[in-house]
């Protein structure tokens, strides 16, 4: 009798997960073409300046129809299904009006961090948290207050990385999209169809968005999308570790090579900043992204190569994860991986840099022995 209302209930969300997302992409696809077309005459644009990437005024918000496509088809779709799904939804609307309000008129990053922590602190008494470290450091399952600490670390973390990362047109969004799609996958699996059907609901949300946003970008998602999608990206994580108590390890390596690439960006420009003496959150082009721009690729080529080593990093993990290697070590290799291609990155513009100055010293050795004055000058 279970196994056929399991079956019924995976026919009826095999048609209408599908459905979810088409109508979120539609509503944000619908949205964000109202804001282009508006944004001028509303004042929505985002200026640019020395640490952003664009030339010219570009429409900014467009966070606010990824916000609209998800909150609407979740109401829709799934509804009020239990108390985690209607904390979830009341968080986003918190991030929401917080990243408007950071977009239209710029707020401290130590109240924006407030309100993460905040949201993710309500999130974690809703019953979303980190129960068990699955035997990493030989931890297993954590104390209560422990639980409560690491979960809205690991929630405000992964919320700014995912800020962070929205540097280039369609990165940010790109990156989510996928995740989103693997976790819906991922949540199906385990028969958690709710959470698979919230996942490709954003997934969905985010294509409408990148139809606008990959390069050249007509809108950027700013802090209203991208607080969004990386709060959506923890809630997400740590729900899959939580139906996955059985594999804890294992889920531990497949969540830890999904959130590596935005998380050791992030961590490695906040140590590069300490080590110059400067605070963590002072603004430059230090991220991975911005690399790869000073290296020659252009924002299309950037977001690809960042797209690629996403996938890669999470195949990998899922190497790891099933083919019985300890814990620490897949961390290990996995981490070691990411620090192999930021590397990389330095080492092709460090000879770049090179080669240009190369060319420069020839050209003025050029330029010197044609010049009939320098000549009797240096003589």
């Amino acid at each position: 009798m279970m196994y056929q209302y399991l079956i019924e209930r995976m026919i009826m969300m095999g048609i209408e997960i599908p459905l979810a997302a088409i109508t979120s992409c539609a509503i944000a696809w619908l949205v964000i073409n109202i804001l282009i077309r508006n944004a001028r005459k509303w004042n929505l644009m985002d200026q640019p300046n020395f640490r952003k990437e664009h030339k010219s005024p570009v429409p900014t918000l467009g966070g606010v129809g990824i916000f609209m496509g998800t909150v609407i088809s979740t109401a829709i779709w799934i509804g009020p299904a239990n108390l985690e799904i209607k904390c979830i939804i009341a968080a986003l609307f918190i991030l929401f009006l917080t990243g408007v309000w950071d977009d239209l008129k710029d707020i401290s990053a130590s109240r924006k961090l407030f309100i993460q922590l905040l949201t993710a602190t309500g999130i974690a008494i809703c019953g979303i948290r980190i129960e068990s470290l699955g035997g990493l450091f030989g931890i297993g399952e954590l104390p209560v207050v422990i639980q409560y600490a690491l979960s809205v670390l690991i929630i405000a973390g992964i919320t700014n990385a995912m800020n962070l990362l929205d540097g280039i047109d369609g990165l940010a969004g790109g990156i989510a999209c996928l995740n989103s799609m693997l976790f819906s996958v991922l949540f199906a699996i385990d028969g958690e169809f709710v959470y698979s059907g919230l996942a490709l609901i954003l997934a969905g949300s985010l294509l409408g968005f990148l139809r606008y946003n990959f390069n050249p970008a007509k809108i950027f998602m700013g802090d209203t999308g991208s607080l969004i999608i990386g709060f959506l990206m923890a809630v997400f994580a740590i729900k899959y570790l939580q139906v996955n108590t059985t594999s804890s390890a294992r889920s531990l390596v497949i969540v830890y090579s999904i959130c590596i690439l935005p998380v050791f960006d992030t961590l490695r420009v906040f140590l590069i900043r300490l080590l110059k003496g400067k605070s963590p959150f002072s603004a430059d082009k230090s991220h991975i992204h911005h690399l790869l721009v000073k290296v020659g690729y252009d924002h299309r080529k950037s977001a690809i190569l960042l797209y690629s080593t996403n996938v890669i990093l999470i195949c990998t993990g899922f190497i790891f994860a099933y083919s019985g290697i300890k814990l620490l070590t897949a961390f290990i290799l996995l981490t070691g991986l990411a620090i192999l291609f930021s590397e990389l990155i330095s080492v092709v513009r460090a000879k770049r840099i090179n080669r240009r100055l190369s060319d420069l010293n020839i050209s003025m050795q050029t330029r010197f022995k044609k010049n009939y004055l320098l000549k009797k000058i240096s003589a």
